[in-house]
């Protein structure tokens, strides 16, 4: 994202320094990990697949102060028509997710995966079905169960917090992106 218009402005590291990390945490974990083992949906048997990952600076060259999921996803769409987008989202995102740019045209447009987020429940429901009318159903169905998913109870914002206080947080960052954070003194009280 450019920018969040949730967040203040010197919340957010400018793009080029988020940008840099990812492509770092990517590549770290590309070369971790580079394949996985999926079934073959004609034969039903199991092929090993290369993972394919790409990081994309369209939100910092677009023009504009803010940047916006729908406009984004939008664009995702025109740019690649034939691919199923979905839009991954933190349940503790839901929370504020009616007060989104275009919040009902992205829900009408795309589908969502809501992954779960420890000691964070969100709206449960009800309360979906409530504040989303058509759309909480949809809301409803796009929640991922915890059982099977790696989870980890830290936010990005406490990593920050936790850097700034002096803790090492190198077992859950990729290590160039901590060798980074290092080198660049980012988070760190001055």
């Amino acid at each position: 994202a450019k920018r969040s218009p949730f967040k203040a402005p010197g919340q957010m590291d400018s793009g080029a320094v988020r940008m840099e990390m990812l492509n770092l945490a990517l590549k770290d974990a590309m070369e971790e990990k580079p394949t996985y083992v999926a079934k073959d949906s004609r034969t039903g048997k199991e092929v090993k697949k290369v993972y394919r990952f790409g990081v994309s600076d369209m939100e910092l060259q677009r023009e504009g102060d803010y940047s916006y999921t729908y406009d984004t996803m939008t664009t995702l769409r025109r740019v690649y028509p034939d691919v199923d987008l979905k839009f991954l989202m933190g349940t503790d995102n839901l929370v504020d997710l009616q007060k989104w740019y275009q919040a009902g045209a992205l829900l009408k447009e795309f589908d969502f995966i809501i992954y779960p987020r420890p000691g964070v429940p969100g709206p449960n429901d009800v309360e979906l079905i409530r504040t989303y009318r058509v759309f909480g159903a949809k809301l409803v169905r796009a929640r991922i169960s915890a059982e099977d998913l790696p989870m980890w109870d830290l936010s990005s914002t406490d990593i920050r917090n936790g850097v700034a206080r002096g803790g090492d947080f190198s077992e859950y960052l990729s290590p160039s992106v901590w060798k980074y954070i290092q080198e660049h003194k980012l988070y760190q009280k001055a």
